[in-house]
C-alpha cells in the first residue's frame, strides 16, 4: 500500500500524507516460528526473512487466532476474531458490515495492490525425514521470493519509507505429536513468525520474547504508524509499543477452532505468559493445560492434576469472560 499522491495545479501532496510511509505487508503460508533460521533453526535458510529480523524487531510468542487459512487471514484484515467474521472455515467471505484494512486505507487516501507469488498417518522414519526436508525447502523458495520484493524495494529508492510486517496464518505440525499439518494448538501450528522492519521501527535486530502477540494486531499497528483510524471495534492492539521498548503488558491471546474437518468439533486456545489453556467442546478428557516454561514440548496435561485446580480455574474464567465478551458462541 502507497499513500496517494494527489496533485493539483502541479502542487506536491499536502505534507502529513507525504510522510505517511508505504505499507509492505507479507503473509507467508503454513510457516511455524521455529522455521527461519534467524529462529536458531539450523535445518532451514532464509537469509531474507533474516535480514528483515536484523532490520527491525521480532515477536516469538505470538498466536494465530485460527490455525487454518482463511480464517486466520479474516484476523489480519479485520482485527476480529474469525467467529465475528463469519470465516470459520476456508473459502468464506468476511461478513458485511465489518471493516477490512483494504476498505480503511483506501478511506485514508491510500493506493492499493495485492499480489499473490506462487510456489510449485502411518510414517517410518525415513517419512518424517523427507516431509521435514521438504518443508523446509518450500519455507527457503517462500524465503527467495521475499528476497526479490526487498530488492525491489531498495532498486526504487522506497525501502526507507516501507513499513514492513511479514507474518503466516498458522504453523506446520512437523511432525510433532504425530502431527503433519495445521488446524491444532500446539506450538508448531499455532505460533508464528511476527517481523516488523523498516520506516518508523528505531530498534533493530531486537527478539522480543515477552510480548504475547495476535494476528488481531496487525491491522491496529498498521493504522498507528501510517496515522490512520482504526475501525471503532477491533479486538488487536497496536504492537507500536513494544516496538519502541516502551513495553506491552497483555495478560493472554486466544485462538479457536470451530467447524474444521468436522463441525462437532469446535476448540478454544487461551495462552498466558506461563501456561496454555486448551478447551474442547467434546470428549472424553476435553481440557489441556501445559506449563510452557516447564514443559515446552506441551507433553504433560496438568488439567487433571489437583496441584493444577488454581492455575485451571483461572484460566476457565478468563476464557469464559473472554467469549462473553467476543460474543462467541463457543459452549
Amino acid at each position: 500500500m502507497a499513500p496517494a499522491q494527489r496533485r493539483s495545479r502541479g502542487r506536491r501532496a499536502p505534507a502529513a500524507a507525504a510522510e505517511r510511509p508505504n505499507i509492505l505487508f507479507i503473509i507467508t503460508d503454513q510457516q511455524s516460528q521455529c522455521a527461519m533460521s534467524s529462529s536458531a533453526n539450523p535445518y532451514v535458510r532464509t537469509p531474507a526473512m533474516d535480514s528483515l529480523a536484523a532490520d527491525g524487531v521480532s515477536f516469538t510468542e505470538s498466536y494465530s487466532t485460527y490455525p487454518v487459512c482463511s480464517p486466520a487471514r479474516s484476523s489480519f484484515f479485520t482485527s476480529r476474531m474469525p467467529h465475528e467474521t463469519g470465516v470459520r472455515v476456508n473459502g468464506l467471505p468476511i461478513a458485511p458490515g465489518i471493516p477490512t484494512m483494504g476498505e480503511v486505507f483506501r478511506a485514508a487516501g491510500y493506493n492499493l495492490m495485492s499480489q499473490a507469488v506462487g510456489i510449485a498417518s502411518k510414517w517410518n522414519r525415513d517419512d518424517v525425514r523427507f516431509y521435514l526436508h521438504s518443508y523446509y525447502r518450500l519455507v527457503e523458495d517462500v524465503d527467495r521470493q521475499v528476497g526479490r520484493v526487498l530488492s525491489a524495494l531498495r532498486s526504487a529508492g522506497l525501502y526507507d519509507n516501507t513499513l514492513i510486517i511479514l507474518t503466516s496464518d498458522h504453523g506446520e505440525g512437523l511432525g510433532s505429536h504425530r502431527w503433519a499439518q495445521k488446524a491444532a494448538f500446539w506450538e508448531e501450528t499455532a505460533r508464528v513468525p511476527v517481523i516488523v522492519a523498516g520506516a518508523g521501527v528505531e530498534r533493530r535486530g531486537i527478539q522480543d520474547s515477552r510480548s504475547l502477540v495476535s494476528g488481531l494486531d496487525i491491522l491496529p499497528t498498521i493504522c498507528d504508524y501510517a496515522a490512520v483510524r482504526t475501525p471503532a471495534l477491533i479486538r488487536g492492539r497496536s504492537l507500536r509499543g513494544a516496538i519502541s521498548g516502551a513495553g506491552f503488558d497483555r495478560p493472554f491471546v486466544v485462538s479457536e477452532l470451530s467447524e474444521y474437518g468436522d463441525k462437532r468439533r469446535q476448540g478454544r486456545m487461551l495462552r498466558t505468559r506461563r501456561h496454555k489453556y486448551i478447551v474442547f467442546n467434546g470428549g472424553e478428557r476435553p481440557e489441556q493445560l501445559f506449563d510452557l516454561e516447564l514443559d515446552p514440548g506441551e507433553i504433560c496435561n496438568l488439567a487433571r492434576r489437583a496441584s493444577a485446580a488454581t492455575v485451571l480455574g483461572e484460566r476457565r474464567a478468563l476464557m469464559a469472560k473472554w467469549v462473553e465478551e467476543t460474543g462467541d458462541d463457543f459452549q
